[in-house]
């Protein structure tokens, strides 16, 4: 099925057979099991007059369409289980993308696969030849062609509070001179593909369309080198809101943050896999996290940095180290915490979900309701996530650093993880943690749960390993309060029911391993 050549073209190429798709890994939501293709949802949610539309069965027939048509997107079916199927996908990919530069890197490839969006070294595959994204998640391909249709056109069909297009200049045309009401018209082209955007969707078309290109351009507006043109477009050429008209134009102070970081090790206990982020312009796997923002607090930062890269809300369960490096320069911190992901009743920001449900009502539930994977999308935070098994490092995975080798086997084994409370500002009230006898002598074994009421008492409950709990009360007006709280049995089946969610911080401790043989 074809629409006029004026619309962006999005073809789809189903390389599998029946067969194949049937194989495939299924999402699973309650009783229901199914196999979405795009080929077979597509059709009937997408607007009207939004894409020209084109499915294809064979590489012989698509490699014939790019011979006249230079599509937008390109949505690939391929689940990876037949050779055959393979190499007619690296062909038709590796011929987009030979096209010539910059003419082969302006559409946006989509592999969709069940099995390659669970797994980081295919998915570190399929970047290497060109892939933009891997999913098999509705809504994610949902949310990529609506951005992709507002950027391509004057007015968004997606968008339904739109009243009237959007002022920009002639297709193709080049502005060089700016009157005062006219700079957010303006074009300007990408200097990775050469399409002309106004900056507003420059700013959104350079991190979907170029999240792995190498750092190091020129920025098109303001002309100055810069080494992530992504963030650089984000932060020097905002929407205007403040400066009023033109004001995406002129290069905007930059605050640069404080050499303080926080990372994650998140560990998913239900399977034992590490969440990994893709990060971008090629430079690997690595940990979420990154600076913490000025008046910002370090767990707040760590939860903050997990959603912004990974897409997940998680729960920071305690401290694994401080880090604190000088140099003749002056000096960096970075804390890495441990962190779990949210249970599943934790409202998640599925927002791709949300307007994909407000758009087509009429789809099934369980092509919405599912649970959100990690990060598919590519933006100025990364290419992506995927939960990580630790088999599955090797020279297939590349690494941005050698964090995950050391961290991800550490927690694996049972390695200490500290109590959040070891972190503190100046003005906080000191919260008395008895130790075990001679100071130095540490924790000892079993874990602590720590918490604080709204009254600004701090208690600690400790469990032992005889099973027996006690209870230590610390009022903030200098008074200390011990109560020892009779002796209870604690099931280890039950162990934890009382606790009520978010009132929790705690870190689980043995004190017989040591962490002393990890720099």
């Amino acid at each position: 099925m074809t629409t006029p050549s004026t619309l962006p073209h999005l073809v789809i190429f189903t390389a599998d057979s029946t067969d194949a798709l049937t194989a495939a890994p299924r999402r699973v939501v309650g009783s229901q099991s199914k196999v979405i293709p795009p080929s077979a949802v597509l059709p009937s949610i997408l607007p009207p007059r939004t894409f020209g539309f084109h499915v294809l069965t064979t590489a012989e027939d698509v490699l014939t369409l790019l011979l006249s048509v230079n599509p937008a997107v390109l949505v690939v079916e391929h689940e990876g289980g037949e050779e055959g199927a393979r190499k007619q996908v690296k062909e038709v990919i590796g011929r987009l993308r030979a096209s010539g530069a910059p003419i082969g890197k302006r559409a946006f490839v989509v592999l969709w696969s069940s099995r390659a969006s669970v797994d980081a070294r295919e998915r570190s595959y399929w970047s290497r030849k060109g892939v933009n994204m891997v999913t098999d998640y509705l809504p994610a391909l949902y949310s990529i062609l609506t951005s992709i249709h507002a950027q391509r056109s004057s007015r968004s069909i997606f968008d339904k509070s739109s009243t009237s297009p959007t002022r920009s200049g002639r297709p193709g045309s080049r502005i060089s001179k700016h009157s005062p009401g006219e700079d957010d018209d303006a074009e300007f082209s990408c200097p990775y593909c050469g399409l002309e955007f106004t900056i507003s969707k420059l700013r959104a078309h350079v991190p979907l369309y170029h999240a792995q290109e190498p750092g190091g351009t020129v920025c098109s507006i303001c002309k100055e080198n810069v080494a992530g043109l992504p963030k650089h477009l984000d932060k020097a050429h905002g929407d205007g809101s403040e400066g009023g008209s033109g004001s995406m134009l002129r290069r905007k102070p930059v605050n640069h943050r404080q050499p303080v970081f926080a990372l994650v090790v998140c560990r998913r206990p239900s399977d034992g896999r590490f969440l990994m982020v893709d990060e971008v312009s090629s430079q690997g796997w690595w940990l979420p996290g990154g600076g913490v923002e000025v008046g910002e607090d370090l767990v707040s930062a760590a939860e903050r940095e997990t959603l912004e890269e990974a897409g997940i809300v998680v729960q920071i369960k305690g401290i694994l180290r401080m880090e604190y490096t000088p140099s003749e320069y002056g000096f960096r911190i970075r804390v890495i915490f441990y962190a779990e992901p949210a249970p599943e009743s934790t409202p998640l920001p599925t927002r791709s979900a949300e307007a994909l449900f407000q758009a087509v009502p009429q789809l099934p539930a369980f092509m919405i309701t599912i649970p959100s994977p990690p990060k598919h999308v590519p933006d100025l935070h990364s290419a992506g996530a995927c939960w990580v098994a630790l088999e599955h490092f090797g020279e297939h995975l590349p690494l941005r650093g050698r964090e995950p080798l050391i961290w991800f086997p550490y927690v694996a084994k049972g390695g200490a993880v500290w109590p959040l409370n070891v972190l503190g500002m100046e003005r906080d009230d000191v919260v008395f943690v008895p130790g075990t006898g001679a100071p130095g002598a540490g924790f000892g074994v079993g874990f602590s749960v720590y918490s604080e009421d709204k009254n600004g008492t701090a208690s600690r409950e400790k469990r032992d390993s005889g099973g027996s709990i006690r209870q230590i009360k610390v009022g903030r007006e200098g008074g200390l309060e011990i109560n020892e709280e009779d002796e209870e049995d604690v099931d280890g089946e039950d162990e934890g029911e009382e606790e009520e969610e978010g009132d929790y911080r705690y870190g689980e401790i043995d004190g017989n391993d040591d962490d002393s043989d990890i720099d």
